[in-house]
């Protein structure tokens, strides 16, 4: 039986993705802006934070700063499945990862392993502690 997210939600990879291109054009799809960019910061601010904390979930969104740069990412899994999204926006890139596996919530650790970020043209390799 397979397990229902908590938002009921089934994705494929290709939806994900056109979910990381909706947040990176701030919220436009098919040149039409669909949502503020005021709304899309809001669900990316965390919530029930400690005083200056800086990351946290905000609204299905988790908000995180490494080298100095916002990533926002998150993931499930279930029975047999386990899913994983984040995104730069400031560099505009992002990476979906879906894996069949029954064991541990690995998505996350493999979508950072070789990641890259175009900095002004300048491809450099983003180490991970």
């Amino acid at each position: 039986m397979p397990h229902v997210a908590a938002g009921g939600l089934f994705a494929s990879a290709n939806d994900l993705a056109r979910f990381i291109i909706f947040h990176v054009q701030g919220g436009a799809a098919n040149g039409k802006q669909v949502l503020p960019q005021s709304l899309l910061q809001e669900m990316y601010e965390p919530q029930f934070t400690a005083k200056n904390q800086m990351s946290g979930y905000g609204l299905g969104i988790y908000k995180a700063i490494q080298h100095d740069t916002v990533r926002l990412s998150h993931g499930g899994l279930g029975s047999g499945i386990s899913a994983h999204y984040r995104f730069l926006p400031e560099h505009k890139i992002g990476v979906v990862l879906l894996t069949n596996q029954d064991a541990a919530h690995n998505a996350p650790r493999l979508s950072k392993s070789r990641r890259r970020i175009d900095a002004g043209g300048e491809t450099r390799r983003v180490a991970e502690k």
